[in-house]
């Protein structure tokens, strides 16, 4: 079968279609196999394409079913990190920066609970023990010697677009960094950016915009630039625990940090994300190329996560990576990523972006659809003929497109519905079909289908739907596919035709 005209991907690999494979259910029926399926992801600006397609050049076992690629058509823009970026180190290990001082308080105004501890391990760090029973407690690094009076020294960091703080502590903890320019008052109104600390080093590249935030206590005050008395400072909340937080480099750097704005439903374009789900992370900055995974990313049976230097984590714990470029990364949440608030940040050359906050569903199910413009159509193949279920011609001259027929079997395709059993192996391909925990239930307007032959994985986080039509009329009817009191989302069709 012909690919849908004019849906080449720029910067993906080849593709060879082959034919298609045969696999037994576990009711002993084979499985059914669409060789290309075309659905769609939401882009910053636009919806972009994404295949389900056989990625027959990747080295895989021969009852691998077709892989998702989820490669998005954005222009290859210009590299967005400097070639040569001006870098200021404010702390590299023990040794603070040029004319750089250092002092710390705590509400209860101790000042002991900071120690330089020198390499080995090179750099050094300084660590820093918050005591017990503090209502706030923090270190700040001044330009020239901390002074109460005004006016007070700056430095100018207007030519800097990013500061990367490289620190470790006590896991499930968080720390607040901030900057002071030479007028704002020490009443702690200045704007502050929240990180989580873990266990590992980690470098946070803070857009500098991030600390421009308008102080709304001093008349909507915003910081300048060119004048920073305090070019980092480390505020912790305080109470009943000590915390411990160690910081072993202070940066600043010209190149642009990642920063993330949304994360999406790659199937359903709906805000957030599951277990198992193909996702589309979008922000600024996140990469300085743009192109999807190839067969020299997989290392045996193991998805590739990063491209490019280019990872996406949550909690720390790296994601599958199948496409980048500078304003969205596409991604499969694994299925061992557990439900609940989660910390989500894109990695690269600069460093990890300031993580986005993310509730994680144990199930968050959507059917893929065409692209654009039948994209209010499923994603859809039938069994018998491997026709696109579609309006006969919607995809031009050489791809056979139908609508369904009651009675056929079609096959349809989703991300984000849950466990399976057997479990998935998390990050590595899918080397059989493995049928869902739960009992799905089709339907197609009111109608339930007669009978689901198959549903669950057929590929790392594709869900596969192996469905009678029933008898249902003529026309366009909705589909839906529910899991428990989750369902896929609303406005899905599928034609019909007795």
């Amino acid at each position: 079968m012909a690919r849908v005209p004019g849906l080449a991907h720029r910067g993906c690999p080849a593709t060879s279609l082959g034919s298609p494979l045969q696999k037994k259910r576990a009711s002993g029926r084979p499985a059914l196999d669409a060789p290309v399926i075309v659905a769609q992801v939401l882009a910053a600006e636009r919806r972009n394409f994404i295949d389900i397609v056989r990625k027959d050049q990747i080295k895989m076992r021969t009852k691998l079913r077709p892989l998702v690629r989820l490669a998005a058509t954005m222009s290859v823009a210009a590299s967005l990190f400097a070639q040569n970026p001006q870098q200021l180190n404010v702390l590299v290990g023990t040794k603070l920066g040029t004319n750089l001082d250092l002092g710390i308080n705590t509400s209860g105004g101790i000042t002991n609970w900071l120690t330089p501890e020198p390499p080995p391990p090179s750099p050094g760090d300084l660590k820093m023990v918050c005591p017990a029973a503090q209502q706030w407690c923090a270190m700040f690094i001044t330009d020239g010697p901390a002074i109460s009076t005004y006016p007070r020294p700056g430095l100018d960091l207007s030519a800097y677009q990013t500061l990367i703080v490289e620190f470790e502590g006590d896991p499930g903890t968080t720390i607040q960094i901030g900057l002071k320019d030479a007028t704002q008052p020490d009443d702690g109104t200045e704007t502050k950016v929240t990180l989580p600390v873990t266990s590992s080093w980690t470098a946070y590249a803070i857009p500098l915009s991030k600390f421009a935030t308008p102080v709304s206590a001093h008349g909507g005050y915003v910081i300048n630039f060119h004048e920073i008395y305090i070019p980092c400072e480390f505020v912790f909340a305080g109470g009943p625990q000590a915390q411990t937080v160690k910081v072993r480099t202070i940066t600043y750097t010209s190149a642009p940090a990642p920063s993330l704005v949304s994360v999406e439903s790659a199937a359903s374009f709906l805000a957030g994300a599951g277990a198992n789900t193909w996702v589309s992370v979008f922000g600024q900055n996140l990469s300085s190329s743009s192109r999807g995974w190839a067969g020299s990313d997989f290392q045996q049976n193991n998805l590739p996560t990063a491209l490019d230097g280019v990872g996406l984590s949550v909690n720390g714990q790296p994601m599958a990576i199948s496409y980048i470029s500078p304003g969205q990364i596409n991604a499969l949440m694994l299925s061992n990523v557990p439900a609940g608030q989660a910390y989500v940040s894109v990695t690269n050359s600069v460093g990890v972006s300031v993580p986005l906050t993310l509730n994680i569903q144990a199930v968050l199910p959507g059917l893929f659809t065409f692209s654009a413009p039948n994209s209010k159509y499923a994603a859809a193949v039938a069994s018998s003929d491997g026709a696109y279920i579609a309006p006969a011609g919607v995809f031009g001259s050489g791809v056979t497109s139908r609508p369904a027929k009651p009675g056929e079997i079609i096959e349809l395709y989703g991300t984000g519905f849950g466990l399976t059993n057997p479990p998935d192996t998390p990050g590595m391909l899918v080397q059989q079909p493995l049928p869902l925990v739960s009992q799905v239930q089709v339907l197609f307007g009111n109608t339930p289908s007669p009978k689901v032959y198959f549903a669950g994985l057929s590929e790392s986080g594709l869900y596969q739907f192996d469905v009678v039509v029933p008898n249902i009329a003529n026309g366009d009817q909705t589909v839906v596919v529910t899991i428990g009191s989750a369902a896929s989302q609303s406005n899905v069709f599928v034609p019909i035709s007795n």
